[in-house]
């Protein structure tokens, strides 16, 4: 197995749910020159065995960032191995999950982050994986077992917004155009899942005081990018102007080389605009189920009484 002990990699994590910004985030974030963007990054075992594109366009086994940071799996580690070890060790154990092995994911996770700042030249590792269903524990077990710096960006949206992105159907329905409406119960689903995203950040921020954590909304990042990044500079201690010129400028922004990540990573350039439709498009019972995520929407500023324009500042 080869190491690198001559760099040591800052992860940036971005934590939350899905539907809330992330790829956008990644992809602003991307374009910083000490940044590299890998999008989902827990998808990349289960992206390489099926050989699924890149956001560059090439399927995984000839792009040549991703067969790099590849060719340095540790010894005698196929990637099915890679992808078990995973998903058992970053899924709740009330789901199935076993966290019994966090040496080897440890030398698993922190050789793929040294392979990617050697790979790429960048001194940042930006993961978007987020804390869903099957990655609730990858936050807690990249911080306990890879012994890398690690900044979580909390990112959350407006839960109204992700009962809409939820009713119009999923993303490879969107991507593919067939959009399907999704029925009451999975919306109900989408909030209890919302909820439990939020609150596995909330238990990784109580259990790793040490670990800085900055929450952003989406709704500010679209609505005054540069301030949020601005924001997020001073958290990272790196100057953001690189990201913000591009901005002022009108610049659009490339996918890069993410895994996974919502239809925006493959549609080409990117420009930054403030998703509202939900606001007149969502169904009238839908502001009703929302209601259940009550007590975590009011700690995020988001006031379910009234209209979004009337958002506590944060």
């Amino acid at each position: 197995m080869k190491t690198y002990t001559f760099t040591t990699p800052t992860i940036i994590y971005i934590a939350g749910y899905g539907r809330s910004g992330s790829t956008l985030l990644d992809i602003l974030l991307n374009a910083h020159p000490l940044i590299f963007g890998t999008g989902e990054l827990t998808e990349l075992f289960e992206a390489a065995q099926a050989d699924y594109p890149c956001s560059c366009g090439r399927p995984l086994s000839e792009c040549a960032i991703w067969q790099g940071v590849l060719g340095h799996l540790p010894a005698h580690t196929t990637l099915r191995e890679a992808e078990n070890l995973t998903r058992r060790t970053e899924t709740p154990r009330w789901l199935g999950g076993r966290h019994n092995a966090d040496t080897a994911y440890g030398i698993l996770w922190r050789t793929l982050f040294q392979a990617i700042a050697h790979q790429t030249g960048a001194r940042m590792i930006l993961d978007s994986s987020k804390n869903s269903r099957n990655t609730a524990e990858r936050t807690a077990a990249l911080i306990r077992t890879t012994h890398l710096p690690v900044y979580i960006i909390h990112l959350v949206r407006d839960p109204r917004a992700i009962l809409y992105a939820t009713f119009r159907g999923s993303n490879r329905q969107l991507e593919q155009g067939h959009p399907s409406p999704a029925r009451r119960t999975a919306m109900l689903r989408v909030l209890v899942g919302w909820m439990m995203a939020h609150a596995a950040v909330e238990r990784v921020r109580t259990t790793f005081p040490h670990i800085p954590v900055k929450r952003i909304r989406y709704e500010d990042l679209t609505y005054d990018p540069v301030t949020t990044l601005l924001s997020l500079g001073g958290f990272l201690n790196i100057d953001m102007q690189p990201v913000i010129q591009r901005l002022r400028t009108n610049a659009s922004f490339e996918g890069g080389h993410g895994i996974g990540g919502n239809r925006m990573r493959r549609a080409g350039p990117v420009r930054i605009r403030a998703d509202r439709t939900w606001e007149t498009a969502l169904p009238g019972y839908a502001n009703w189920l929302v209601w259940a995520t009550w007590p975590l929407a009011r700690r995020y500023a988001y006031d379910l009484w009234h209209h979004p324009s009337r958002l506590r500042k944060t």
